[in-house]
């Protein structure tokens, strides 16, 4: 729903005492305003918590943060600021590795921010746990994209049929889901993947199956020398060679004239 500029404001203004360890900076808290506002969203999640969080509380109906505070001031200060529409959030405290794979989404989320731990390949795992979830249009969230982990989520993201890349604004980007088919999360089919398919990738990937087929080549031809050799094999050992050789050696001493020069 529409944010009041008031309040965007007063959220970017409250961001840089809420968490120690750094929040979105001014630029990207009004882009995600902006994105959110556009956006009638029941559902929301995002991993990590801070300003970001006011914002979601003040624009989604139930919104779930997936955080832990290790002494940052990130869960403590959030929840004491008066921005905060605190009956609009419920509180996951702990390891996102641990929270994430063990909650069970009731609904879809129209909107999602990754912005937890960052080491890899705890991103990636997080956006497993999230993407199944997010419906048509939803907002889908990737903060501080200069880390080369989440830039490698990143760089997927950007190739692949589920989103599109709406804007980046600093270090965040902003991505919305299409309405391509959900990518299945217990199969395989890296092959349908768009990221798997770069020029690069598609060489190797020529190289790969001609070097196969090189080699299905090879097998047949040796297959192919073993069946002559057991032909001749045969032709020998029924001694039929020896009659064959007779017939030239006769046929050079009596028909030589009508034989052609340098011929048999």
């Amino acid at each position: 729903m529409p944010l009041a500029a008031a309040i965007v404001d007063a959220i970017i203004g409250a961001a840089e005492g809420l968490h120690k360890c750094g929040t979105l900076g001014p630029i990207p808290l009004a882009a995600l305003a902006k994105h959110l506002s556009r956006r009638q969203i029941s559902f929301s999640a995002e991993t990590g918590s801070g300003a970001s969080t006011l914002l979601f509380s003040n624009c989604s109906d139930r919104h779930i943060a997936f955080t832990v505070d290790s002494g940052g001031g990130s869960v403590v200060n959030v929840k004491a600021s008066p921005l905060l529409r605190r009956d609009h959030v419920i509180w996951i405290e702990g390891p996102t590795q641990l929270t994430l794979p063990t909650y069970r989404f009731q609904d879809k989320l129209q909107a999602a921010l990754i912005d937890g731990p960052h080491a890899y390949p705890f991103p990636d795992l997080e956006y497993y746990y999230l993407y199944q979830h997010l419906e048509t249009g939803a907002l889908l969230v990737i903060d501080d994209i200069q880390i080369p982990t989440i830039h490698n989520l990143f760089d997927f993201l950007k190739d692949d049929q589920m989103f599109v890349l709406d804007e980046v604004v600093d270090t965040t980007a902003f991505f919305t889901r299409t309405d391509a088919p959900m990518f299945c999360p217990i199969g395989d089919g890296w092959w349908d993947q768009r990221y798997n398919t770069t020029p690069q990738l598609s060489t190797l990937a020529q190289m790969t199956a001609k070097t196969a087929s090189l080699n299905r080549e090879r097998k047949g031809l040796l297959e192919e020398i073993d069946t002559l050799k057991g032909t001749l094999n045969a032709i020998y050992g029924s001694h039929g060679w020896k009659a064959l050789s007779l017939y030239y050696r006769l046929r050079d001493r009596l028909l030589p004239a009508r034989c052609p020069k340098g011929t048999r």
